[in-house]
């Protein structure tokens, strides 16, 4: 690409004199040069004729250089200067020791460490751009320079949109376009988005494939997309997958892979969608395993047949790190050295996706630190599975259909866990058929086992409270018993999380939510309890002497002495960002008795996004933040929406509102009481008000107020247990709603709202029902019970006879109706939002569920459906919570001391 004079040493531009060339490319030439006014050495760039002759594209590269001069980021490039001389227009960096990645890789893949290295660099890069509007377009391994130790720095930035395509042919390297029209966003073949390549806008998420691309080569030593001939290349980024990366590396965790094949998707909207998101599905990534015995399974490789001579050879191999490691204790023996803490990784199973809970705990890790437990979706089955830290893979445990909660036995042989309204138990080795203990009438338990056999379980819905088991089996017997309408003491407050001390008698645990909550400690023998720690989450004890616990997102040690149940010291941060529910305490970490720890870390951030019928995305209301439930206003006008208050560290939810003509929100909610959460709303049939649920004062229960309402609202019922609304009927008369049952489980209870406003039951069973919805002629009323051992949508007759029908067949939640009533949707267990054809009036039909496409739900799972049926907000996660790995710290304490 010619420029406008020959450049030769000692030629001055501006005050800049030229030294030597460093490089051309389609960007345009690059120089060395000296800054006499700073007295430093700087890298002046050239660009092209069709930019300086062009003042409309003149002015574009000003703009786009004045906003990449203000990317202040130790991975960019920084921009010293923009000017003009004698017709040349120019651009003044930072002077580069090193190489492209392009010459880095001319070897081919690049070892492990440094492509998670330098990746985590991109992508922090990349976050900071594009959170200050600014887009690459033309990422590539030829833009990215990696400096003489190993910093990687991105170079031009915004301007590749300012270079002409070449007219006498496409080069593989240079930007290039299939069109020529003003404006048109370029990139360089190979690594331009499907978008990019059919001429269509495209934003951030460009650049996030095109980083895809770049990852895929460093790991796989091969692009991902490249054809016989330029055509042939562009064809394969709009409709190839490149081969599976496992195939040429077998060192690529399966992880590292899911998130490269998402950076990879065709379209946009099933990509990340911010680089932030992608940095931080990265981040687990940046510390692969040291080479000790059980972090050799942070890279595991795909299940494939071996041949005998391969057998042989990892005989061999074993063999050998046996005699390894028989010498290693000797020399440990003799000279002992400091231990250090290691991490690995432990992913989904193969097809399957690690399961999420507001309520119950999905991992366990073994008292011996030697297995981890987890549950997972798998093809639509939930089962338990267990991971030896010293193999490479997770197998599922035979019988497990359903199970939830896993919790281990003190002697690490066994696990118990909830599975179809029974609390079971099953050898950690699958070797013998699950035993069942006891029944269970809630539909969430967590557990502690000790070393003489007794299990307690708390329960979540139903009877709350803590009860006590025989392991072999038996009646359960309550020991702590729930009252959450007092308000004077919060440990009696939905008791939870249950953990045994060392001793076996005295145990930890957890009540309460928002506030006043926190770990109290009982004992079986007395009955009377004491308080550990306010505001926490369940709390865990570690050896030699610690209280683990979440507050605020941050897991905490505190110094703790078993003996008294005191805590000594500060606590201090040990993980920022471990995935955690405040209303219900839990954290989604766990810790063994011998110094592992795993935890998971949280993907809290969604989006509200429109989707049509076949699940393509058609707009974003508003901006990313921490929402959960929603519900679109009968009007069509408005949704409202819980979010987390961005005032509070503590994760606390009040309402807003989106007008949905203007996209804006106004908070609707402010703290009832300062530290409470509003969440779960629906909306009057006029759109002037909103019912929901707050935990002021106790727990949650049900609140009303009006659009043109200030303060809090007005509390609509008195506390007694758990109140979640559900729907009001069309006519306006009545309000559905769940509270927790004095039998069994949540039942489904009627608000009038006329006369005396006494309520009335509707659905109490020994099952738990919940998520009602009236039908629009409030004829029938859908809703979820889990009488057939996990949760299924029915539809009952709302008045006359108790007629029903059972519309899901392999699981559902969240029913919701067209408004002509001919439709009804609900969410399938692996996430798919299902369609069912049904008739409604005096008699009803229901015909055979269908799959619309897969919402991306994360933890709260919600969702609404316009009044045609046509469109679909969903509450969408932007990085999967239930993609992402698993972390397991050996040696967890060796950090303390540094």
């Amino acid at each position: 690409m010619p420029i406008l004079m020959s450049i030769t040493a000692g030629t001055l531009l501006g005050r800049y004199e030229i030294r030597s060339m460093i490089g051309a490319g389609g960007m345009g030439e690059v120089y060395r040069a000296h800054d006499p006014k700073l007295q430093r050495e700087v890298a002046v760039k050239i660009l092209p004729l069709a930019v300086s002759q062009d003042p409309a594209r003149l002015q574009r590269f000003e703009q786009e250089a004045h906003a990449a001069s203000r990317l202040n980021h130790p991975n960019i490039l920084s921009i010293y200067d923009v000017g003009a001389h004698d017709g040349i227009s120019f651009i003044v960096s930072e002077l580069l020791e090193g190489e492209t990645l392009r010459a880095r890789m001319q070897d081919g893949a690049l070892p492990g460490r440094t492509v998670f290295d330098f990746a985590a660099q991109i992508a922090g890069a990349l976050a900071v751009a594009h959170e200050r509007g600014i887009v690459h377009r033309d990422l590539k391994p030829e833009n990215i320079f990696i400096t003489n130790d190993d910093k990687v720095k991105i170079l031009d930035f915004g301007l590749a949109r300012l270079v002409l395509p070449r007219t006498d042919e496409v080069d593989m390297e240079a930007p290039t376009s299939l069109k020529t029209a003003p404006g048109l966003i370029l990139g360089t073949v190979g690594y331009m988005s499907p978008e990019q390549v059919d001429g269509r806008p495209a934003d951030h998420r460009a650049d996030l494939f095109s980083f895809g691309a770049v990852l895929y080569e460093m790991l796989a030593g091969r692009r991902a997309f490249r054809g016989e001939s330029t055509i042939d290349t562009l064809n394969a980024i709009r409709k190839e997958e490149p081969p599976e990366l496992s195939l040429l590396n077998r060192n690529v965790p399966p992880g590292l892979e899911r998130v490269i094949q998402r950076c990879l998707e065709k379209k946009p909207e099933r990509r990340f969608q911010s680089a932030s998101d992608l940095a931080f599905a990265l981040e687990a990534f940046s510390q692969p395993a040291i080479t000790s015995g059980p972090a050799v399974a942070a890279l595991p490789a795909p299940a494939r047949r071996i041949n005998n001579r391969e057998l042989l050879a990892w005989v061999l191999a074993g063999a050998f790190l046996l005699v390894a490691a028989m010498f290693a204790v000797l020399y440990i023996r003799r000279a002992p050295a400091e231990a250090q803490a290691a991490r690995f990784l432990v992913s989904p199973p193969e097809k399957a996706t690690f399961t999420y809970s507001e309520e119950a705990n999905t991992l366990g890790l073994s008292p011996d630190g030697q297995r981890l437990a987890f549950t997972a979706n798998s093809e639509g089955r939930k089962l338990l599975y267990v991971r030896p830290l010293n193999a490479l893979e997770a197998l599922p445990i035979a019988g497990t259909d359903g199970a939830a909660s896993p919790f281990w036995s003190a002697d690490s042989h066994f696990i118990a866990f909830l599975a179809e309204g029974k609390l079971k138990r099953v050898e950690a080795t699958g070797g013998a058929p699950p035993q069942i203990i006891c029944d269970v009438k809630g539909r969430s338990i967590t557990g502690t086992w000790n070393r003489a056999g007794l299990i307690l379980f708390a329960m979540f819905g139903g009877d709350y409270g803590i009860y006590r088991v025989d392991a072999s089996g038996g009646a359960a017997t309550l020991v702590v018993k729930n009252d959450g309408a007092r308000r004077d003491d919060r440990r009696r407050a939905e008791p939870y999380w249950p953990q045994f001390l060392p001793d076996g008698r005295r145990f930890l645990y957890h009540a309460g939510s928002n506030k006043g909550g926190g770990t109290f400690v009982r004992s079986l023998d007395s009955g009377e309890d004491r308080t550990v720690v306010l505001g926490s989450s369940l709390a865990m004890y570690a050896p030699p002497g610690f209280l683990l616990y979440v507050q605020q997102g941050t897991l905490l040690a505190q110094p703790f002495d078993a003996s008294s149940a005191q805590v000594k010291g500060d606590p201090f941060p040990i993980v920022e960002r471990v995935k955690y529910l405040n209303p219900t305490g839990n954290a989604a970490f766990w810790v063994s008795q011998n110094g592992v720890l795993a935890y998971q870390s949280r993907a809290s951030v969604s989006r509200l996004v429109w989707f049509d019928r076949g699940g393509e995305e058609q707009g974003q209301v508003g901006a990313p933040g921490e929402y959960g439930g929603l519900r679109l206003s009968p009007d069509a006008q408005r949704v409202v929406v819980s979010m987390a208050d961005p005032r509070s560290s503590l994760g606390l939810h009040d309402l807003w509102i989106y007008e949905l003509a203007r996209n804006t929100p106004t908070r609707f909610t402010t703290d009832i009481e300062g530290k409470d959460t509003e969440w779960w709303p629906i909306w009057s049939p006029d759109s002037r008000r909103v019912v929901f649920a707050t935990d002021v004062g106790g727990p949650p229960h049900l609140y009303q107020k009006g659009l043109s309402d200030t303060g809090g609202g007005e509390q609509l019922l008195p506390l007694s247990g758990i109140q979640v609304p559900n729907d009001w009927s069309a006519d306006g008369t009545f309000i559905v709603y769940e509270e927790s049952g004095a039998n069994n489980g949540m039942d489904l209870w009627l608000l009038p709202l006329s006369g005396e406003r006494k309520p009335v039951p509707f659905l109490q069973t020994q099952f738990s029902e919940t998520q009602a919805q009236f039908s629009p002629d409030s004829r029938w009323v859908a809703y979820v019970s889990d009488e057939s051992g996990q949760p299924e949508v029915y539809v009952q007759a709302f008045t006359g006879s108790p007629e029903r029908r059972r519309i899901s067949t392999h699981g559902g939640a969240r029913p919701r109706w067209r408004r002509d009533g001919q439709e009804l949707f609900y969410l399938s267990p692996d996430n798919k939002l299902m369609v069912v054809p049904v008739t409604g009036g005096t008699a009803f039909a229901a015909g055979e569920p269908k799959a619309l496409f897969r919402i991306n739900s994360g933890v709260w799972q919600d969702y609404d459906v316009t009044a045609n049926g046509q469109r679909f907000l969903s509450n969408n996660a932007a990085a999967s919570a239930n993609s992402l790995p698993i972390t397991v710290v050996l040696n967890w304490t060796a950090d303390l001391k540094r």
